[in-house]
């Protein structure tokens, strides 16, 4: 894999982001909504460097009591985990919509499974309405409507979607 946007971060003379992935700066600056429509786009192309780099670079996105470190290895580390286990698991996620109001979000999708989830279960699909508000650690999953969220809460989130 080559990987740019890390090097080209911190060598331009003026100290600015010269490449095409954004650092933790300017994505605050751009808003969520920028950041989870190329999380989208990137999930959806199976993008998996372009993923990781934007991931790195982003706010921290993380469900209720499980808030993520700011380290840049482990949250590498973690992405690359969920993305082999939404591969695993899963054919594709569904995002139905996405509206996003200030401080507050809300994305409704669908995850279709692939084989054996859970014992009970061959095939289904999750569908998911969450509610996301901003604070100053990135923005966190404030509803779920389902009862899953530890496990497709974790694969929305590393796979980019929330």
């Amino acid at each position: 894999m080559t990987r740019h946007s890390h090097d080209t971060q911190h060598s331009s003379a003026a100290g600015e982001d010269t490449s095409t992935v954004q650092g933790p700066d300017e994505v605050h600056e751009s808003g969520i909504d920028v950041v989870l429509a190329r999380y989208i786009r990137l999930a959806n192309r199976r993008d998996l460097d372009g993923l990781l780099d934007l991931y790195a670079d982003s706010p921290v996105i993380s469900l209720e009591g499980d808030p993520m470190e700011h380290d840049l290895q482990t949250n590498m580390r973690r992405a690359v985990r969920a993305w082999k286990d939404v591969n695993a698991r899963f054919k594709s996620v569904e995002v139905e919509s996405l509206d996003i109001d200030g401080d507050n979000a809300t994305v409704d999708c669908v995850i279709p499974s692939r084989g054996r989830l859970f014992a009970f279960s061959k095939h289904f699909n999750f569908h998911k309405h969450l509610e996301l508000t901003k604070n100053g650690q990135g923005w966190l999953i404030v509803k779920d409507d389902t009862r899953e969220s530890g496990i497709v809460g974790r694969v929305l989130k590393m796979a980019g979607v929330i």
